[in-house]
């Protein structure tokens, strides 16, 4: 430079750095923001707030965030998350104690599971689900340390047993229902209507005392139908689960569903529950008073605080006037009186497995009624109900001793899904009885895994595990 004018810049750290286009403060205060709230709404907050950013420079900014090294916990939380459901998934590992995440892994291999456990020596206990990888990657990585199975999952798996159980004698179950008929009260109808009578030519079932037409059966029960028999007749030729389901065009689970449940496949009732469900009695009572208008049901139980569609009140109507055997679109009064206790739907296998885990204080007399008459259909069905009532005792009441002959007695059961179950719990049984003992599960990892969830559907596909690690453990 043949120039001799020289120019002095004087540095401030504090306020900016040198070819920076913001303040230090600002830019702090925009990486906030990004954490809190993601790349695309942390833009259009800034935006709000008068100091625009772009998604990118969020995005780095994010990047740029020094995450802190967590201690090594004592006791982990292990768990998997899905980046995209059935295809990739991470881990989580989270510190009981301290309440916060560790760390966040992009797979769920045991290998780096069992890497990360041996670059922080020092985990004495670690809680997880019953997923063999895990037990894996646990027991090479940290030999030492204590496995605890999470009781939820155990519940889980026991009830899903209970209910393969019960879906075996699925025809029996179904007998009851059909056999066990509603007790209408049936007042002289008025002279001047004529009852709709049912075709005898119609089957009818009756699943909870809700009669249903054979007629009716939606086309996409037909076709499950259609898709089990084959698949039964496929598995009788000698196929393979994965040569029918390429052949159904079906995956292996759903093939391996089909086969599990004998034929032919029962239509099961809707066991949602419905925001008219609190209104029910007053409807029916109003019905049996004589009123069959269905806006004028609307127009009362909306000022009771209903605010559903008009769809659901007609269609509840339209199911009273057909067991009252009143013609459709019918207004005037006649037919069978309705009780409200006639009105609840069946239970479904899997209710009836899980009432079987309930303490029996927990049930009403009418649940402890209706596990009695499906026990009593079969010895298998009061064996597998013995069975799951045992296990939830021994996982609440803390009873190991106990385990060894639930084990023996769900083995010798001839009930395929406990005798599986069993086979699995003797396979991880240290897991197990610890989970009995320790007070130690995966719930609080569980917590973080929905809020891992919530962030990532936030974060509009960007959700790469770096960005979620870093906005995970920075706030």
């Amino acid at each position: 430079m043949t120039c001799s004018r020289a120019i002095f810049a004087e540095r401030l750290p504090t306020v900016t750095i040198p070819w920076a286009r913001r303040t230090q403060r600002l830019a702090v205060v925009q990486q906030k923001i990004g954490l809190i709230a993601g790349a695309s709404g942390g833009a259009n907050l800034c935006s709000l707030l008068a100091c625009p950013v772009g998604v990118d420079a969020l995005l780095s900014f994010i990047r740029q965030t020094q995450v802190p090294i967590p201690m090594t916990p004592r006791v982990l939380g292990v768990d998997d998350w899905a980046m995209r459901k059935g295809q990739r998934y991470g881990t989580i590992l989270v510190d009981h104690e301290r309440g916060c995440v560790v760390d966040v892994l992009a797979d769920r291999k045991p290998q780096t599971l069992a890497q990360w456990l041996r670059g922080h020596p020092g985990v004495e206990i670690v809680t997880r689900d019953r997923a063999g990888a895990y037990a894996q990657g646990i027991t090479e990585g940290a030999p030492c340390a204590i496995q605890v199975a999470d009781r939820w999952h155990m519940l889980k798996n026991l009830t899903d047993a209970v209910t393969k159980a019960l879906q075996d004698h699925q025809i029996a179950i179904d007998r009851h229902w059909a056999a066990d008929p509603p007790s209408f009260s049936r007042p002289q109808p008025s002279p001047d209507i004529e009852i709709a009578q049912r075709p005898a030519s119609i089957q009818v079932l009756q699943h909870d005392r809700l009669e249903v037409d054979l007629s009716v059966i939606s086309l996409a029960g037909q076709r499950r139908q259609k898709q089990a028999e084959q698949a039964h007749d496929l598995r009788n030729k000698g196929w393979t689960l994965k040569a029918i389901a390429h052949q159904l065009n079906l995956a292996t689970k759903t093939i391996r569903r089909y086969l599990a449940r004998t034929l032919p496949l029962h239509p099961h009732p809707p066991t949602r529950h419905s925001k008219l469900d609190a209104f029910k009695n007053h409807l029916i009572q109003r019905w049996n008073a004589g009123c069959h208008n269905a806006a004028q049901f609307l127009r009362e139980i909306r000022l009771q605080g209903f605010d559903g569609a008009r769809t659901i009140v007609t269609a509840f109507i339209a199911t009273l006037r057909h067991i009252a055997g009143l013609p459709a679109r019918s207004r005037r009064a006649g037919g069978v009186a309705i009780q409200s206790e006639n009105m609840k739907r069946r239970l479904s296998c899997r209710t009836m497995a899980w009432m079987s885990t309930q303490p029996p204080h927990e049930l009403d007399e009418a649940q402890r009624s209706r596990l009695i008459q499906i026990a009593n259909l079969h010895p298998a069905l009061k064996t597998a109900f013995t069975l799951s009532a045992s296990f939830a005792g021994i996982l609440r009441g803390h009873t190991p001793e106990a385990l060894d002959d639930w084990l023996i007695a769900a083995t010798q059961s001839n009930l395929k899904p406990l005798q599986s179950l069993a086979s699995g719990i003797r396979a991880d049984l240290a897991a197990v009885r610890a989970a009995i003992v320790l007070p130690w599960s995966n719930g609080r990892t569980e917590g973080y895994v929905n809020r891992l969830k919530c962030l990532k559907r936030h974060m509009f596909g960007r959700a790469k595990p770096d960005l979620l690690r870093i906005r995970l453990m920075a706030i």
